[in-house]
């Protein structure tokens, strides 16, 4: 595996998003997980009932993870510059996610806080949240966000169009590195997908369900499959979002008050300043069970070129 990363890395990429990098190790006696007594299914990321039917204690976050993940990075270090790693992992405590930085910053350069995901959409709820994860930060460390990934409903879905129009301005004014998932810039939502068109195989298991209505193509235009692709309607790995023909790139970049144009705003406010770019972060004094108000500010932050 380290020569797969040196095979692409002498040919250029910035470096590597590790699938599920908390469970690169399995327990080395290859023994079953034990089973959970108080299983209950996880309302935020669609999983088969089956696997919060055990407790994950062989099959995720075995001590010997770490020193792969150290080995990793070794590698990406060999090539310098700019180049990262970037650790797909689940929902955790933030002390155990902080883990994934390394002792010595020797592991991910970035896991994913998805926590943050699984935190309830309220002001009080945001803000311990985002206390705690700035809390758990090793020093010099840096946090990657997202709201929204291909495993969980969309963003819009959860939260509505309104209120995902507000995610996208906590998502682009907080402390990290902000991670979009395709089509929640338009403001994307699930995408109900006929049994004889789905893809994903959790979806074909006794109690299973799909997470394919999440992975609908990107409505590029008003046009045939919205622009995606000339194939078709049948032959299309998915189908197009049924509301393609008003909601797509095209005709949102041509409305001022879109939610495209919103994401758009939002990234050039975050280009043009230091404090949202690399900044400190700091809950303000008016926060309260209503609202989340919080203070970046510039050159006060342990900041990171990423």
């Amino acid at each position: 595996m380290h020569d797969v990363l040196r095979f692409w890395l002498q040919r250029g990429v910035d470096g590597f998003r590790i699938d599920v990098a908390h469970t690169l190790m399995k327990d080395p006696q290859l023994r079953d997980n034990l089973p959970n007594p108080d299983a209950a299914l996880n309302q935020w990321d669609p999983q088969h009932p089956e696997f919060t039917s055990q407790l994950h204690v062989d099959d995720r976050m075995h001590p010997d993870l770490h020193g792969v993940l150290r080995e990793l990075r070794a590698v990406v270090e060999e090539y310098g510059g700019d180049r990262i790693t970037i650790g797909e992992i689940e929902a955790m405590g933030w002390e155990q996610w902080a883990r994934y930085f390394g002792a010595d910053a020797d592991e991910l350069h970035l896991p994913f806080a998805f926590k943050l995901i699984e935190t309830p959409w309220t002001a009080e709820d945001l803000r311990a949240t985002i206390e705690a994860l700035e809390a758990a930060l090793p020093a010099d460390a840096w946090p990657i966000l997202a709201l929204g990934n291909h495993d969980r409903p969309r963003l819009a879905s959860r939260l509505g169009p309104a209120q995902a129009r507000v995610a996208a301005m906590l998502l682009l004014t907080l402390r990290g590195t902000p991670t979009l998932y395709y089509g929640d810039e338009l403001g994307m939502l699930d995408q109900a997908v006929p049994r004889a068109r789905q893809r994903d195989h959790f979806g074909f298991t006794t109690g299973g369900v799909s997470r394919d209505r999440i992975r609908t193509p990107m409505p590029w235009t008003g046009g045939p499959n919205g622009g995606y692709a000339p194939a078709d309607a049948p032959d299309l790995w998915l189908p197009v979002w049924e509301h393609h023909r008003t909601h797509n790139v095209e005709a949102q970049l041509a409305d001022p008050a879109s939610m495209l144009s919103l994401y758009r705003r939002l990234i050039e406010l975050r280009q043009s300043s230091a404090a949202l770019r690399d900044g400190s972060y700091e809950t303000h004094p008016a926060s309260d069970a209503r609202c989340l108000v919080f203070v970046r500010a510039e050159g006060a932050s342990a900041s990171s070129s990423r």
